[in-house]
């Protein structure tokens, strides 16, 4: 099952903050890579710096926090995480399949098996593929919200066959 609104922002009461029209989804270029935060560019010096950077590390250690919660979430779920990103077109500006959706159809990594869109639908069996990928298309460019990607599809997994 994929939302649009799984990979939001929560803005909370300053909505104001978010980039562009509050009914649109988030601009992809205000997206962070956590691994690519540099703290060291925050100074060591007292005062409200210090406070800036203490308040930023604890709120990546509680995004880190949260992000291996819902790893366990989905290890009890038998769920194989995976994400995407559009630019305001609606277009996938990144494809991201975790390693626990590759090995759940056979892959070992993204050598075998890319973060690209067409590793997966590339595996959809013919006969359920253009109302897949119609359902999916038109779930990603409803900006209502009201839109759900909810599907049942056949996939060809590399050692068992049609799931």
């Amino acid at each position: 099952v994929m939302t649009r609104a799984a990979g939001e922002l929560d803005y909370g009461e300053d909505e104001a903050l978010r980039p562009g029209r509050p009914d649109l989804p988030p601009d992809p270029r205000y997206c962070v890579e956590l691994d690519c935060v540099d703290l060291s560019a925050l100074t060591d010096g007292g005062g409200e710096e210090k406070a800036d950077k203490d308040r930023l590390q604890a709120a990546l250690a509680q995004i880190e926090r949260e992000r291996a919660a819902m790893e366990n979430i989905q290890a009890a779920l038998g769920s194989g995480p995976w994400s995407m990103e559009f630019d305001e077109r609606g277009e996938i500006i990144a494809c991201i399949w975790t390693d626990v959706f590759r090995h759940m159809l056979g892959y070992e990594g993204e050598a075998d098996f890319p973060n690209r869109l067409d590793s997966w639908s590339n595996l959809l069996h013919e006969e359920d593929k253009a109302y897949v990928m119609k359902e999916y298309w038109y779930t990603v460019r409803d900006y209502t919200g009201e839109k759900t990607y909810d599907v049942k599809y056949r996939l060809l997994t590399r050692n068992a066959g049609w799931r």
